[in-house]
């Protein structure tokens, strides 16, 4: 058999077979290799069944095999030992198998009594033994169905799927998703199978399809869907070599290979076969509703009633809570409904009724130019957008349907975009969604602890609509930047809105107040988290971008709500704090106010008396990590010093701030983990680099031996994800300091190697802000030369870039 599957593996890798003739050819070289086995020792009249993934031809490449040994009666002891001895020779052969042994009459007490037994028996198959016996079975089984017993089936399959849905984050766009259990994965196509068997005894689209449960379309849909996730499934466990589930970011780009995507345009292979993923799930999606509204139409059919609960309202029925069309309603004659129905149910709070989405989906190509240029059909859509009520819910429900890429055809190009890196977590659609979610958030008031300034700053806008445009578009032109050189995102987003904003009913003003947010709503993080707001440069390069109140305002909103969306852990109580110090600085320069804020500084502790080094840790549950404050004597490179010692005490800085005081002092503040990205908490290792930090301060201490220790290669999976590096020296930023900015990938001691290559070449660090994107760091230091000034010999800047290149090439 080994050569066999080995040659069948070939094929696989070799992309001339796809996932279901795989999978088959599989299936059958094991009832193969488990007849062999037999030889004769099990008795003819035990019927020896594949139940499972492995009934339904589904093995692959290690998959684990499901057997039901199916006797006439009771065992004897010369059956049991029969398959005993036939389990320990398959065992000893290198494969996992579940079995049970059991009469009929049990096979019927416990499918009676576990819905997951008679699910794996709807799958059954016989591959060796009495034919006769396993026919028995399957009649028995086929008569146990009744309209009692099959809804509580049904029933019973939606829950289990929906809590398996919450268990793994309840979106089909996680960014490694679970290619067996995720949303619209493969445990969701089997469980559409399932019920079918159930409700219209058909195990196939093609059954279905001749039912006319669904239309040759959508059998088609069906059959590709099912064939991708099968191929993408077998290729997962050859590469991963074990029976993995998840599309880890490592095991992507080799599956994109294999399946020959291609670098396009600006989109890379790996970022086009994940898109290929999510558009596959999401077809599932549409295909399950299809069914379970079919379903619900058949059982409503037996029962010859309607629910007693229906309701009428505009065309449309409410009945059970969930909202649908009227059975007359004929969407070609009034298409501007797709969107009212939307727009009721959100006004309502209802849930939606399978039929209507199958009735949407066959109906989408109604959602032509003429309705997208209706002034009805854009009012409505902007209603769902601003409202208050459920606006995210209504706009997943939209997108889901695909009626929101056929209303703006422009959002079709982001709708299961990935980033292929560490720090994005969702795609780019389903962050405009939870963005629009969180301002709503905002508005509510939820958020008030998490982002204070947002929260009071939205209740005293006079655009509010432009607020809620600007989030829908702000990254609707991402994965577009390089086909106009030079023009970035945010740019070519500004020119979009400028022709979109209009057709949404927009005015002139609110229009361009839109483009303006899009092409800016990267602006203010970009100046909090990366320069020096206490710099004059720093308000004159803002002034000359926000000319009023109201816009900064916006854009403060704007900025807050875009980062909450990123991904759990992205937005932080200190990014809220330089962001609201920016903001009140520009702010003052608005109402002539000639106070402004400092960048915020440490609370220093009340009974330290600035002569001695005290060190502060405690533990920050929000971040997941641990906070070292030291507070101590100012001096040269003691940055460098600090990050030595934290380094050589195995603490991975993911944050740090400087801060001198005017009496010759200093605060430096560091957020640390461990080397396994975890909260340093051990009292002990507290201790450790307390007398690190204290022995580094008083005296010259080489940290390379001790850090040498935790230094750790970057894992496999790291690898994958491109992050060069980029130094750049500006003198044009600051007012008297130079600007350097370094993109490496993040590692242990990195801000050491760096702190310590600007020391080595007489640059004192005045201000550093350290920001840790995923894998990859984003550096800011504001330094001086040793007499005070900025640097500007060139020569010098260009050694110092070589040698800043040479500390990340060294370590990537």
């Amino acid at each position: 058999m080994n050569k066999k599957r080995e040659k069948l593996l070939k094929s696989l890798r070799a992309n001339t077979i796809g996932g279901r003739e795989f999978c088959q050819r599989h299936s059958r070289l094991m009832d193969e290799h488990i007849k062999t086995i037999i030889q004769n020792t099990i008795p003819d009249d035990v019927a020896i069944i594949a139940t499972g993934g492995y009934g339904r031809e589904e093995l692959c490449p290690y998959s684990d095999i499901d057997l039901l040994f199916l006797t006439p009666k009771n065992t004897t002891q010369d059956i049991d030992k029969a398959i005993e001895k036939f389990l320990y020779t398959i065992w000893d052969s290198g494969i996992k198998i579940g079995h049970a042994v059991r009469t009929i009459d049990e096979c019927m007490r416990i499918t009676n009594e576990d819905i997951k037994a008679r699910t794996t028996l709807l799958d059954a198959r016989l591959i060796h033994g009495d034919q006769a016996l396993f026919e028995t079975l399957k009649d028995a089984l086929h008569k146990q169905r009744s309209a009692k017993n099959n809804q509580a089936y049904v029933k019973a399959k939606l829950t289990e799927r929906d809590k398996r849905h919450q268990r793994l984050g309840d979106s089909r766009y996680v960014l490694e998703p679970n290619i067996k259990d995720g949303k619209g994965a493969l445990r969701d196509v089997q469980t559409l199978f399932w019920i079918a068997q159930i409700i219209y005894d058909a195990a196939t689209p093609a059954a279905l399809k001749d039912l006319k449960i669904i239309t040759k379309k959508e059998q088609q849909r069906f059959e590709k869907a099912y064939e991708f996730l099968l191929t993408v499934r077998c290729h997962l466990h050859d590469i991963a070599g074990r029976g993995e589930e998840r599309l880890h970011f490592d095991i992507q780009p080799q599956i994109a290979e294999r399946l020959h995507y291609q670098h396009r345009n600006n989109a890379r292979a790996v970022e086009r076969f994940m898109k290929h993923y999510f558009h596959v799930t999401r077809d599932i999606g549409d295909l399950t509703r299809i069914l379970i509204a079919a379903m619900e139409d058949t059982q409503d059919q037996k029962a010859k009633l309607l629910p007693t609960s229906r309701k009428h309202y505009k065309g449309f029925e409410i009945f059970g809570n969930r909202l649908a069309f009227q059975e007359d309603q004929k969407l070609k004659d009034n298409p501007v409904n797709i969107l009212r129905f939307f727009r009721v149910a959100q006004e309502n709070d209802l849930d939606i009724h399978p039929s209507a989405l199958q009735k949407i989906s066959r109906n989408l190509s109604l959602i032509d130019t003429k309705l997208c240029a209706d002034k009805d059909a854009n009012r409505l859509f902007m209603d769902i957008l601003t409202d208050t009520n459920h606006a995210e819910t209504t706009l997943r429900r939209m997108n889901e349907a695909g009626v929101l890429e056929r209303f703006i055809p422009e959002f079709r190009r982001i709708i299961a975009l990935m980033q292929f890196d560490r720090y994005h977590v969702f795609t780019v659609d389903e962050h405009t969604l939870r963005a629009i979610g969180i301002l709503h958030n905002i508005e509510s008031g939820t958020l008030r602890d998490e982002a204070p300034l947002a929260s009071v700053l939205i209740h005293d806008i006079e655009n509010r609509r432009a607020l809620y445009a600007a989030m829908l578009l702000h990254d609707i032109c991402k994965g577009r930047e390089k086909k106009k050189k030079g023009q970035d995102h945010s740019t070519l987003g500004a020119e979009l809105a400028l022709k979109l904003c209009p057709r949404l009913g927009l005015d002139d003003h609110e229009t361009r107040l839109v483009s303006w947010l899009v092409f800016n709503h990267l602006f203010l993080s970009e100046i909090a988290f990366k320069r020096d707001i206490d710099d004059p440069k720093t308000l004159d390069s803002c002034l000359l971008r926000i000319h009023d109140p109201e816009k900064l305002k916006l854009l403060s909103i704007l900025t807050t709500a875009d980062i909450i969306a990123v991904g759990p852990d992205r937005w932080t109580n200190w990014k809220d704090k330089l962001l609201t110090a920016l903001y009140t600085t520009i702010n003052a320069h608005f109402s002539n106010d000639s106070k402004t804020a400092k960048a915020p500084t440490p609370n220093t502790p009340k009974d330290w008396d600035h002569t001695s080094t005290r060190i502060e840790i405690t533990q920050n549950d929000d971040k997941n990590a641990t906070i070292i404050e030291v507070f101590t004597k100012d001096k040269p490179a003691l940055f460098s010093t600090l990050t030595g010692a934290l380094a050589a005490s195995g603490a991975n800085i993911i944050e740090a701030r400087i801060h001198s005081f005017d009496d010759g002092t200093a605060a430096d503040i560091f957020t640390v983990q461990n080397l396994s990205a975890q909260p340093i908490t051990k009292k002990h290792r507290h201790d450790e680099i307390r007398q690190n930090i204290e022995k580094a301060i008083n005296t010259k201490t080489s940290f390379k031996t001790a850090i040498k220790k935790h230094q750790q290669n970057p894992k496999d999976k790291d690898l994958v994800f491109d992050v060069p590096t980029k130094i750049t020296i500006d003198n044009d930023v600051s007012t008297d300091h130079t600007f350097i900015e370094i993109h490496a990938r993040d590692r242990h001691a990195l801000l050491y190697d760096i702190s310590t290559t600007l020391t080595a070449h007489k640059l004192g660090i005045s201000l550093a802000r350290i920001n840790t994107l995923g894998l990859k760091a984003e550096d800011i230091f504001y330094v001086k030369t040793k007499d005070g000034k900025k640097l500007t010999n060139k020569k010098i800047q260009d050694t110092l870039t070589k040698a800043l290149s040479k500390v990340m090439e060294n370590h990537d």
